[in-house]
């Protein structure tokens, strides 16, 4: 008996101009055309990231797995909010594809096509398939059941101000101190980053309960420290964006609300660099 060889990974089959079909979790088919393929590499923890994939997602979706003609008709989707023609909804992801992705063929790109999905600018970063899958099918249900994903959103909202409420009434300066914040930062920063993070909140904290009270002026010193240092970490690492920037500045006005400060008008964090 001649023994069949092992099916070779999806990923081994992707190619530029692959016309990827996407099951989502209801049963219907998204798509992508992948226009990018890049070796693997080591990321900052020294950990190998396999092969990283660049695409465009296809406008529509399908009911049953749609084959390479629909898909080589499809026109490439809108990035959010845009309506210019060469604005593509374009994306990478790294790591392994999921087995129920399917190639259902291929579609040569232009010269053009290839030269706006290597521009870095506009392009959504995913932090794997699967990541992609569900914001594609989260896209979906904003259009075709929204009224669900409202209420989903309503009441996530609600139990998330419920959560804040009965931890601000319970927040003691003792008790931050013992909180580790920015836990998932480390999925897209070093440990080391985390910890200087941490370290700066903890000095500043310990700072406050060993000035037992105070005055204004050095209440507000200490507070407005915290930027000061970050604002060196940040120079060292880029490692505050957007989301990072929430976070610090919200774990500010907590100590500050302690303490009888405000963060109004940024008065405690206005010099940040970030």
């Amino acid at each position: 008996m001649v023994k069949k060889p092992a099916p070779k990974p999806l990923a081994a089959a992707l190619t530029i101009g692959t016309l990827l079909a996407i099951p989502m979790p209801n049963g219907v088919f998204a798509a992508a055309w992948v226009l990018g393929l890049h070796e693997p590499y080591r990321d900052f923890r020294g950990r190998l990231v396999k092969q990283t994939v660049y695409f465009i997602v296809l406008d529509g979706h399908w009911q049953a797995q749609p084959t390479a003609a629909q898909l080589s008709k499809a026109r490439p989707a809108k990035s959010e909010g845009s309506h210019r023609a060469t604005d593509e909804w374009k994306g990478c992801f790294w790591g392994p594809i999921p087995a129920d992705f399917v190639v259902s063929g291929t579609k040569a790109p232009t010269k053009a096509t290839l030269a706006r999905v290597e521009e870095p600018s506009g392009t959504m970063v995913f932090q794997n398939a699967e990541h992609l899958r569900s914001t594609l099918f989260q896209h979906w249900r904003l259009e075709h059941d929204r009224a669900a994903v409202d209420e989903e959103w309503r009441l996530a909202d609600a139990a998330r101000a419920t959560r804040k409420a009965e931890r601000e009434a319970k927040m003691t300066l003792p008790g931050m101190l013992k909180e580790k914040p920015f836990a998932h930062w480390r999925q897209h920063w070093p440990l080391s980053v985390v910890r200087k993070a941490r370290a700066i909140f903890s000095e500043a904290t310990k700072a406050l309960i060993d000035l037992d009270g105070g005055t204004k002026r050095q209440k507000t010193a200490i507070l407005k420290r915290i930027t000061t240092q970050l604002n060196a970490l940040y120079d060292q690492t880029g490692c505050i964006e957007t989301g990072e920037a929430n976070e610090v500045i919200a774990r500010v006005e907590q100590l500050a609300k302690l303490v009888g400060l405000s963060n109004d008008d940024e008065a405690l964090t206005g010099h940040r660099d970030w």
